[in-house]
């Protein structure tokens, strides 16, 4: 009743890492770190859950998001949002998908 009220302000959510090159990074994640609005200094969530998505050809990472002025997390404001990933103190820059993608079938 109180999400009801007050609406939702902590969102579970996947994060696609753009700019992790897993052939070149010597530290992939591995869960527990620390998800930044870009450009903040203040974390904004936490990843659980590390993995490379072999058909997205990305580092996948899912974790909790809260906003950063305690308000409601609406799809628009993740979405407009860019995120950033700290993997053993080097920010890695990520966007949000709020559906699994689509896969193609290949056979």
């Amino acid at each position: 009743m109180k999400q009801k009220a007050e609406g939702v302000q902590r969102r579970y959510v996947q994060l696609v890492l753009d700019s992790f090159d897993s052939d070149r990074e010597p530290i992939w994640p591995w869960g527990g770190e620390p998800i930044y609005l870009e450009g903040e200094d203040t974390p904004a969530g936490m990843t659980t859950t590390t993995s490379y998505g072999f058909t997205l050809g990305r580092m996948v990472c899912i974790g909790y998001i809260r906003h950063p002025e305690k308000k409601q997390l609406t799809n628009e404001y993740l979405l407009e949002k860019r995120f950033e990933v700290d993997i053993g103190g080097k920010r890695f820059g990520a966007h949000i998908n709020l559906h699994s993608p689509k896969l193609t079938d290949t056979s």
